[in-house]
């Protein structure tokens, strides 16, 4: 053991330093240079026969502890590496190894910048409720009567992120990590000096100079700077201990999905307490309790103070654990390259339950504030839910030297009281008789072949999401529709989306009589995840009440550079939530693109994409509605990860 050995170096040089120098009192004589037998070296005088300075054998002392010094470390650094190795890792299981390189502070994260270019994502469709509603997709100085004056049908921009992941090693069992993002999707050019606040030297504005910081309420609808995660962990003799606001991620990432990828836009952040077990090597026990909703909060936004939970009737807490055997990335590498198998899977459960919601905590633009020490009025519609929610997702991967498979099903499976309040009715005239059904069912399954010794990547990939008959792609739920026909709630007959329950006319074109929508059927998966560049990413929103087979392709040309390609199929299940109305085939997207990423983080891609819509994406009620168009994209990303 090298700490043995350094002890005894010391003790060695200790004695060293001990010996008195030539000429002190005590100090050996030296040999007449007339001695025809010179002495035998002795501690202190080389073989030549004369003797060391102090200063001379000092610095050999200083030299030789230094050196035993700089291998100690080394072999300690080796051996907390090798105990991360082969310790469970990840976001979401046992993170902490045993012992930690003891920096005091950790900084990581990236810097990303996206030029994009957008053409025709409203695939040449007008606005949905008849012609007088919402467009597909964003479009250039469109009109209610589908006139396009100027722009046409492309999109161009550049935004940025700046994402700062810092930790605060406090000891090698205790640390802090956080996530604050600065400048988060900022678009260039969306905050000038000489717009929405008082600037007196730019008359127009071409002849602003400057950007400035985005401002809430001023000239964004976001912060400059957003602290978006803190949270704890200490690591105990039997686990590590989290607690805070932190990311959410299991499996491959379709319902927990934390967004810490370097084209991520969402993430899922939760309030948690989590306590992670290992009670085998790579078997992890996770139990965990969230803080979802907490309602009405008491306190002023103007003054400082404990806010105080004004009711727990309103609240949504999640009880959940996770039962899985997880290799860390490490280990699992290690394995695959020593020719090994890696055997992964997973069992994630939680159940969720409110008793009331407050709609101006959920359903309002802004913080609404309740003073803790008076009853809540009447007015602020307190909505009996009744609601319990049970979420199982089941994950498993295989994976070798020349082969992956990877599976992940998940479900929302619950009941929920509805308030479906009539058109032109306040919020709190709801109607409480219909007990909604929550029932939502989706899963993915990956495939990989690796070929030239890993350098080329051949997949295929299936999902798919449970649908439901409501008209609308069911990815924005929360979108009112713009049709005023009495008696109704949710989305209605030629909405492009909306709620999935409601009230609506039992056939399209007609107003009476009204048929009710009790259940919620329609699977969303994560935004975050990915698997094309137009339809899903951006003209849907997410992968909802449909079908997909996705052929990925991908070559390494050297560590460096590689290119990549994806051929993706769509289709929805229900064909009344398409535009068409009577179609389910959505469409073919073909994307390609290049990679390069450096060993000093700097990483660059340049991708393009083309969809071709079918019949379901082209909008099927009015009397004349035109094919529905090519929608193309060029996205490209230069960023530094550290």
């Amino acid at each position: 053991m090298k700490v043995t050995a350094l002890a005894a170096l010391l003790v060695t040089a200790t004695a060293l330093a001990q010996t008195p120098p030539s000429g002190a009192p005590g100090a050996p004589l030296a040999a007449p240079a007339t001695s025809p037998n010179p002495p035998a070296a002795q501690p202190g005088v080389p073989a030549g026969g004369k003797y060391v300075t102090d200063a001379e054998m000092q610095k050999q002392i200083d030299a030789q502890v230094e050196a035993a010094k700089k291998e100690l470390r080394e072999e300690m650094r080796a051996q907390a590496a090798t105990v991360a190795a082969t310790s469970a890792g990840g976001t979401w299981e046992a993170e902490a190894a045993a012992h930690r390189k003891l920096d005091l502070v950790e900084l990581h994260g990236y810097f990303r910048v996206r030029p994009e270019l957008l053409q025709a994502f409203d695939l040449n469709q007008p606005p949905d409720a008849y012609g007088t509603g919402y467009w597909l997709f964003p479009r250039p100085n469109g009109t209610a009567n589908g006139a396009v004056l100027g722009g046409g049908h492309s999109v161009a921009g550049t935004n940025m992120r700046f994402q700062l992941d810092p930790t605060i090693n406090v000891s090698e069992e205790v640390r802090i990590r956080a996530q604050i993002n600065a400048l988060d999707n900022v678009v260039w050019g969306s905050t000038p000096q000489y717009a929405y606040i008082q600037q007196n030297r730019v008359d127009i504005g071409i002849l602003n100079e400057t950007a400035v910081p985005p401002i809430p309420g001023v000239n964004s609808t976001q912060s400059n700077i957003a602290v978006t995660r803190v949270w704890g962990e200490v690591a105990t003799p039997v686990g590590l201990l989290k607690f805070g606001r932190m990311g959410d991620q299991f499996g491959m990432g379709i319902v927990h999905n934390d967004g810490n990828c370097l084209d991520c836009n969402y993430g899922v952040t939760v309030d948690r307490f989590e306590f992670v077990a290992e009670p085998l090597p790579g078997f992890l026990v996770i139990p965990m309790l969230d803080f979802n909703v907490e309602g009405l909060v008491g306190g002023s936004t103007n003054t400082q103070g404990q806010p105080y939970d004004v009711t727990n009737t309103d609240d949504s807490h999640t009880f959940g654990i996770v039962l899985a055997r997880k290799d860390s990335d490490l280990r699992a590498r290690a394995k695959i390259d020593a020719g090994g198998t890696v055997v992964n899977y997973g069992f994630y459960f939680q159940y969720r339950s409110q008793t009331y919601e407050y709609v101006q905590n959920g359903s309002t633009t802004s913080f609404f504030v309740q003073d803790p020490y008076v009853v809540p009025s009447p007015s602020l519609s307190r909505i009996p839910r009744f609601a319990y929610l049970f979420i199982p997702d089941l994950w498993f991967k295989f994976e070798n030297k020349s082969f992956r498979i990877e599976l992940e099903m998940a479900a929302y499976l619950g009941k929920a009281q509805a308030c479906q309040s009539y058109y032109g009715t306040t919020n709190n005239q709801c109607n409480f008789n219909q007990q909604l059904t929550i029932a939502q069912y989706g899963g993915a399954l990956q495939t990989e072949y690796r070929l030239l010794d890993g350098a080329l990547k051949i997949g295929l990939e299936v999902g798919a999401a449970s649908g439901d008959s409501a008209p609308g792609f069911g990815d924005k739920p929360n979108r009112p529709s713009k049709q005023n026909i009495p008696n109704t709630t949710g989305a209605q007959w030629g909405d492009y989306d909306g709620a999935q329950y409601g009230r609506r006319p039992c056939r399209p074109g007609t107003q009476q009589p009204i048929c009710i929508d009790n259940d919620i059927r329609n699977f969303r998966f994560n935004q975050d995840y990915r698997i094309d560049l137009i339809l899903w990413k951006d003209i849907i929103g997410g992968v909802t009440d449909a079908a997909y087979i996705r052929l990925p392709v991908s070559y390494a040309i050297n560590d460096s550079f590689s290119v990549f390609g994806n051929f993706i199929y769509s289709r929805m299940i229900k064909a009344t939530s398409t535009p068409s109305g009577t179609s389910t085939q959505l469409g073919i997207e073909l994307d390609a693109g290049v990679k390069y990423q450096s060993d000093d983080g700097f990483y660059a891609q340049l991708a393009y994409g083309v969809l071709f819509p079918f019949d379901a994406l082209r909008y099927g009620y009015l009397t004349f509605s035109p094919g529905a168009g090519i929608a193309q994209a060029i996205r490209a990303q230069l960023g530094i990860r550290f």
